[in-house]
């Protein structure tokens, strides 16, 4: 029987009934296992199975919402602060905070890395265009997929083919580039993956925590990648000690994430920028190599995060290979997974697309016919592809029928063919360039 919230339900007691869930669980206790096995990946698990896996208390805590019949601990919590009207001191920074007063906004139907890179850049006062950025970075041509690493780094079947969270090593391969064309450094900070993977709270306070602190003091706002992306723009003594802004949500709201980061961007000096023209040509080769899954080298440089660390990072596709990993999911009876993995990809790669014809037009108009014949020709395509996925339908049980299944497959060949054919138009292009 599906738990029952009270009428005036309190969250630190939900929080309390979250750790004694994932105590429960901790201490071998198979009671645990009802409420964990709501968790997609434990769905068809065995008790013995669910008590030898790896549950964190944010695991335990979506579980438990689930189990009050809501999709998260997220909406659950907004459920709970809405009706209770109580102060939400999660999302309250603590007295003698450092704080950026006036926070920027995110903005939501839009990819969360682009986004989070234009937001910290625009508060540095550097002018950047997200399109631009979609297009610098690759992330408009880019369909990730990663056969070392399940969703999650949970114990099921399906590979990750960009499920959520959307890994961010297709954002930081070519972070370098990007700096270099705004005229101002995005810095990686060094991590440690061994540490991070066993021990994320020591990891923040020594490998992060001056930097995005020296960050916020210089007025500038730092990007923590956790469960989303946060435009850090406060810093206290909380658990974790960051509150910020989500890149891909409206509004101005500050909001202290669930996690501690993985990984943390802060901006740097500012830097010579690149001649727009020459470096149209870097950023198209970047495109092509990422439709034909040429960028292995640049992706392997980046550790998947702390929940996903299964394997070393490897056998990564950003192309074609990606399109013929999911069709073969589609396709495979026991393993294609769940509706919503298969919507998230689909809702992911429209926003990626939807970046591409606006940065392909706008690189034609710096270049004589030769290149921009190309060019807009490649945008074509991409405004064709971008209503092609726009107008598949997964619906909310679709594609538990294998013949809807099928059809999805025929369509992301079909998809696949077309962005073959804008490779194809980016490679004229670039061999007018030179």
């Amino acid at each position: 029987m599906a738990r029952i919230l009270p009428p005036h339900p309190n969250l630190e007691h939900l929080k309390n009934e979250a750790k004694a869930l994932h105590k429960a669980h901790g201490n071998g206790d198979a009671a645990a296992c009802k409420t964990l096995r709501l968790l997609h990946w434990f769905r068809e698990s065995s008790d013995k199975d669910i008590l030898a896996a790896e549950v964190p208390l944010s695991d335990a805590q979506f579980a438990l919402a689930m189990d009050y019949g809501f999709k998260g601990w997220e909406d659950l919590r907004q459920h709970v602060v809405k009706v209770s009207r109580q102060p939400d001191s999660e999302d309250e920074a603590r007295p003698g905070a450092l704080l950026i007063e006036n926070p920027p906004g995110g903005k939501g139907n839009s990819n969360r890395y682009a986004r989070g890179f234009a937001i910290t850049l625009a508060h540095c006062g550097v002018e950047c265009d997200y399109d631009a950025i979609m297009g610098d970075s690759g992330l408009a041509f880019i369909i990730q997929s990663d056969e070392n690493v399940t969703p999650w780094g949970k114990p099921i079947k399906q590979v990750d083919i960009g499920w959520w969270p959307l890994d961010w090593w297709g954002a930081l391969m070519y972070l370098d580039f990007v700096s270099r064309t705004v005229g101002r450094r995005l810095v990686r900070l060094p991590i440690d993956t061994e540490l991070r993977r066993t021990d994320s709270k020591r990891h923040y306070h020594e490998r992060f925590e001056k930097a995005v602190i020296d960050a916020l003091r210089s007025n500038h706002l730092p990007l923590a990648f956790c469960d989303n992306v946060w435009v850090v723009t406060a810093h206290d003594d909380g658990e974790p000690p960051i509150l910020g802004v989500r890149s891909c949500f409206d509004g101005h709201e500050r909001i202290r994430p669930r996690c501690y980061p993985d990984e943390v961007v802060v901006p740097g000096d500012a830097v010579e920028g690149l001649d727009r023209r020459k470096a149209d040509g870097d950023a198209l080769a970047h495109a092509i190599a990422l439709g034909r899954d040429g960028a292995e080298k640049l992706s392997r440089a980046i550790p998947p995060c702390s929940g996903q660390g299964i394997k070393p990072a490897g056998d990564r596709y950003t192309g074609q290979k990606s399109f013929a990993l999911w069709a073969a999911l589609l396709r495979d009876p026991e393993g294609w997974g769940e509706t919503f993995y298969h919507d998230n990809v689909l809702f992911h790669l429209r926003l990626n697309r939807q970046g591409a014809g606006p940065y392909l037009r706008a690189m034609a108009g710096r270049h004589p016919e030769s290149a921009a014949s190309p060019l807009t020709a490649a945008a074509g395509i991409y405004d064709n592809v971008l209503e092609l996925v726009k107008a598949v339908d997964t619906g909310e049980n679709g594609l538990r029928a294998p013949d809807n299944r099928e059809a999805l497959a025929r369509q992301l060949e079909q998809i696949a063919q077309l962005e073959l054919k804008a490779v194809g138009e980016m490679e004229r292009a670039l061999a007018a360039m030179k």
